[in-house]
């Protein structure tokens, strides 16, 4: 039913090609385990061992399974360039939003959540 013209009949690969990128996922999740567990060793780039094992490990995790397992490396480059615009349109967003959504204070601010309750305004049984 297809056609050698078809750009996703390259996209079929053996199950060797799966397996390999399987173990090296494998391996990555390995190294996101034992980089936070062995951050102490560093001593003062522990929170840097920590974050670079704990973030970049899974962008590197992203990107594999986005160009390998969806097919992202052999598709038309304008589905790339919308998969980055979505991206870029999302962090944009959250750096628009947090802001203001993660201050604590504020002349209007009220808490409304009941588990995010600070000290002073908890009330405690009298004995």
């Amino acid at each position: 039913m297809s056609s050698n013209n078809d750009s996703h009949a390259e996209a079929h690969h053996p199950a060797s090609y799966y397996i390999r990128i399987y173990w090296i996922l494998f391996g990555l999740l390995i190294l996101s385990i034992l980089g936070p567990l062995n951050a102490g060793l560093f001593g003062n780039f522990a929170k840097a061992i920590v974050m670079i094992t704990a973030y970049g490990v899974a962008f590197v995790k992203a990107y594999i399974v986005a160009a390998k397992f969806m097919h992202l490396d052999i598709e038309k480059k304008y589905i790339t360039l919308l998969l980055l615009m979505c991206l870029l349109a999302m962090f944009v967003c959250f750096g628009a939003l947090a802001p203001d959504i993660m201050n604590p204070n504020g002349a209007n601010w009220e808490n409304h959540n009941p588990f995010m309750t600070t000290a002073p305004e908890m009330h405690y049984p009298t004995k």
